[in-house]
């Protein structure tokens, strides 16, 4: 039987044993965020915010460098107490669910990515229409016109104001669209104009676009530039 000291000390031994249990935990999000992190460099380019520093697994900061050092302490702790097969079974969970998650989350980006490059060619087209028939001058030479020179400037026919920096400047959410304009008719306008717009790497989009003054937008998945000979986007499911 044992004795009253030993009984009285077995509540407190199971309550560091499951301390030290969910302390192991700590651990796993630590290297799971180190994972993902790994990842979030692959498809920043393809983004349109800001760029941001990964997460800092070897930053040196005052602020990072004790943090680390401790769950690097705690986990060696909790090895005293916990079988050898389960920090080994953890990390395979925890790989299967990243190397699961992974895939579904650059899927997304791409759908995302190339679902924005179709309304940033719609919005072209609309600008372009609008910019013809505001300054009565055809459409425009080079895709800046349609932005703006500054915040405070007003809008003019070198600078409509009619689309955003980042589409003017031929460069949006992993997509870049290079404007061609049509040849000058007598009277010196133009009358037609072309857009291909093409992911930036195979990270960021598949298909390839095109479009025109006519506004229809044409859809490939090859490796090339769509043209005016692609099918029209509304011919894929």
């Amino acid at each position: 039987m044992a004795s009253a000291p030993e009984t009285s000390l077995r509540p407190r031994r199971e309550i560091w044993r499951w301390v030290a249990r969910g302390v192991a935990v700590i651990p796993l999000i630590w290297v799971s965020a180190w994972i993902i992190s790994l990842y979030i460099p692959f498809g920043r380019q393809c983004m349109e915010a800001p760029e941001t520093p990964a997460i800092p697994i070897f930053d040196s900061s005052p602020l990072w460098t004790p943090f680390a050092y401790t769950l690097w302490r705690l986990r060696r702790n909790a090895k005293k107490v916990l079988p050898r097969w389960v920090p080994m079974i953890s990390y395979v969970v925890l790989l299967l669910v990243v190397a699961v998650a992974i895939p579904g989350n650059w899927r997304s980006v791409i759908g995302t990515n190339q679902s924005a490059a179709i309304t940033s060619l719609r919005t072209l087209n609309a600008a372009e229409a609008s910019y013809a028939e505001t300054y009565d001058a055809g459409y425009t030479s080079r895709l800046e016109m349609l932005g703006r020179m500054s915040p405070s400037a007003g809008p003019s026919a070198l600078r409509a104001n009619l689309i955003d920096s980042a589409l003017s400047g031929g460069k949006k959410r992993g997509y870049t669209f290079t404007y061609t304009p049509g040849p000058l008719d007598s009277i010196g306008e133009i009358k037609s104009y072309t857009v291909v717009a093409r992911p930036l790497d195979a990270s960021c989009g598949i298909a390839s676009y095109f479009t025109d003054e006519s506004g229809k937008i044409r859809h490939t998945t090859e490796n090339r530039p769509a043209t005016a000979k692609d099918s029209p986007i509304s011919d894929f499911p």
